[in-house]
């Protein structure tokens, strides 16, 4: 595959099973709440709240990921390169899960307050605020 067909079908691909699994992903995030919300709590949207808009993310997490790995998995295996992929891709994924988590706890009400708040009460670094345990 060329770079550009890498780029797109890495992109795609992990954003469709996003959208598919989110539903899924939210109830697993509901269950690690320290504050013990259930689905009950936050109400049958936060199954969907913010699918759209985080896994537009998605896009580039792929794109990120399957081009890191494609570009060095013949430099240093396929193990290697899978770990560079998926580390690099951090870049991106590490800040829409913060935004994720906290729109299906029912922290913010939308995407876009989501961002405007994080951003304003704790700078760029609060969308990473959940890089050491997602790396």
């Amino acid at each position: 595959l060329s770079v550009t067909e890498r780029l797109a079908f890495g992109g795609v691909s992990r954003a469709t099973a996003q959208i598919l699994l989110y539903p899924i992903d939210a109830l697993r995030t509901l269950a690690q709440t320290r504050d013990h919300r259930t689905l009950a709590d936050v109400g049958a949207k936060a199954l969907i709240r913010g699918c759209t808009t985080t896994s537009s993310f998605a896009l580039f997490i792929g794109a990120i990921q399957f081009g890191i790995f494609g570009a060095t998995k013949q430099y240093c295996g396929p193990v290697v390169a899978s770990a560079l992929g998926a580390a690099g891709s951090c870049i991106v994924s590490v800040p829409q899960e913060v935004i994720k988590q906290r729109l299906v706890t029912g922290v913010y009400a939308s995407f876009r307050q989501a961002v405007k708040t994080i951003y304003a009460q704790e700078g760029l670094l609060g969308f990473y605020s959940a890089w050491r345990p997602t790396m």
